[in-house]
């Protein structure tokens, strides 16, 4: 996402999930707005800290998860937030 949080990439999805299976999960497209998403504002507040969300059910796996974000600076001097979804095994 841009510094802005819109989406600027598609969604990466490791090939081995079936998302055809999963009703409620829909990958994110360029030009979605994540500004309102806690994972955004929290590595925008970090400012190039890694914020790590609480652990939850994954809509897209159905399996335990979290959300792990943080701002960076690109070589063109633009600000853009990566975001990644982690399947937690315990």
């Amino acid at each position: 996402m841009d510094y802005e949080g819109i989406q600027v990439s598609h969604t990466i999805l490791n090939p081995s999930l079936q998302i055809e299976n999963i009703v409620e999960f829909e990958p994110s497209n360029p030009g979605t707005n994540f500004n309102s998403k806690k994972y955004f504002r929290q590595a925008i507040l970090l400012d190039g800290g890694i914020y790590s969300s609480y652990d939850y059910i994954s809509g897209a796996t159905g399996k335990l998860c979290r959300t792990v974000s943080k701002l960076y600076e690109a070589a063109d001097g633009k600000k853009y937030v990566v975001c990644a979804d982690i399947s937690c095994i315990f």
